[in-house]
């Protein structure tokens, strides 16, 4: 059973680097990248809940347009689960609780440096101590690499960490990463 964990874990989180988006097609899982620069303009009085998009890059290469604001989309608390239950106690990182369908809100955490976030192997997939997690160009995907990506904004992995995913009976762990942004 996949375990799709991202959380940020820095202590004391200002209410700045946490947002809103709209679930795009095909909706979203915790750990995907998403571009945060515009309200979604068919919610009526709208002034917190954004429209998320693929990052894209410019025409100098690899780099994220300045004005994107890149986020991860989390799964820390701040959200419903898919039957309509909110997390009491330890959460349930099983696969089918934390996706978000077309159209439903998910909570998700800038990347600005100095962030510190738990990410499981099921969204990373393998990942050694000292490697790069960065956005790819029209992918809500994150990507790792064992070079510098020399992008805006990227994740360093800086410990592995084993996360207990609780569920109805509270056992297993999922082997996670600690990164922090740059």
């Amino acid at each position: 059973m996949e375990n799709y964990i991202c959380q940020c874990i820095t202590p004391r989180l200002s209410s700045d680097h946490i947002a809103k988006v709209v679930a795009p097609e095909g909706g979203l899982t915790a750990g995907q990248v998403v571009i945060v620069d515009t309200l979604d303009n068919t919610i009526v009085g709208n002034i917190e809940v954004f429209n998320a998009t693929k990052p894209t890059t410019t025409e100098e290469g690899d780099n994220f347009s300045v004005s994107a604001k890149l986020a991860l989309v989390i799964n820390d608390g701040f959200e419903t689960m898919d039957d309509g239950r909110r997390p009491a106690g330890q959460p349930n990182y099983y696969t089918e609780g934390y996706h978000y369908k077309e159209g439903e809100v998910a909570p998700v955490v800038f990347l600005d440096s100095h962030l510190v976030f738990n990410i499981s192997e099921d969204v990373l997939g393998a990942a050694t101590v000292g490697q790069f997690v960065y956005a790819q160009a029209n992918s809500y995907d994150l990507a790792v690499s064992s070079t510098n990506p020399e992008h805006r904004c990227f994740l360093k992995v800086v410990a592995i960490y084993n996360t207990p995913v609780g569920g109805n009976f509270g056992g297993g762990f999922a082997k996670s990463y600690i990164c922090v942004a740059q």
